[in-house]
């Protein structure tokens, strides 16, 4: 406050009979001072705020996560398929060394229901291989994706790394490594076939090129 303002104060008071202008103003004063220092204290608290907030969307964006919870639904068996094909499927993962799991996790991950599974994806193929073998198996009814749900959202909910943590990015994970892709074919040929004859009347080379250009395409 200027000296003018506080002799025009001073004016004021005297004016309305006040007996002590010069204590009155520095009351007058002293209360514009703590409502800025308030003021001041509470936008410095709400800019805190502001700035913790935007670092915690940074972070979740970069980690992809976006504040998305994990996803605990699994898969639905296919129709007609037995825990037997799964058990075949599982035993033939394992031995390539792309998977580490308990089998009873295996065929939980078929349960259409809500599961806690660490499944651990230890190929040296990368995610995209993993999603391009489940999309195949669905793509020929070996499992089923429940309705209102994502075939890369459950896998991110169930599959860990060789760290333990939990894989993202399986919508941008890329296609499938070029090696993998004869694996892939015998290991879905397998689930297209009764356990008894292992085999089945369809066209299934010409089925799994259309898989791979249609999923390459994708990827473009």
């Amino acid at each position: 406050m200027t000296d003018k303002e506080k002799q025009d104060l001073a004016d004021i008071f005297e004016a309305m009979g006040g007996t002590d202008a010069k204590f009155q103003i520095g009351q007058v004063v002293g209360s514009q001072q703590n409502i800025f220092v308030s003021g001041a204290g509470e936008k410095a608290k709400a800019q805190a705020q502001a700035k913790a907030q935007a670092q915690a969307k940074a972070k979740a964006k970069a980690s992809g996560k976006q504040g998305r919870q994990r996803e605990l639904m699994t898969f639905k068996r296919g129709k007609g398929k037995l825990r037997e094909h799964y058990k075949v499927l599982y035993a033939e993962l394992c031995d390539k060394g792309w998977i580490l799991c308990d089998e009873e996790d295996f065929q939980d991950l078929f349960s259409g229901e809500q599961q806690d599974l660490r499944i651990s994806w230890i190929s040296s193929y990368g995610r995209g291989t993993l999603r391009f073998l489940f999309e195949a198996l669905e793509h020929v009814k070996a499992l089923e994706v429940p309705a209102g749900f994502s075939l890369e959202y459950i896998l991110e909910g169930h599959f860990v790394d060789k760290k333990n943590n939990f894989l993202t990015g399986m919508h941008s994970s890329g296609t499938p490594n070029n090696k993998a892709l004869p694996e892939i074919k015998d290991l879905v040929k397998l689930m297209t076939a009764s356990l008894s004859t292992k085999t089945r009347d369809i066209d299934f080379d010409r089925m799994f090129d259309e898989l791979v250009v249609n999923d390459t395409r994708r990827g473009q």
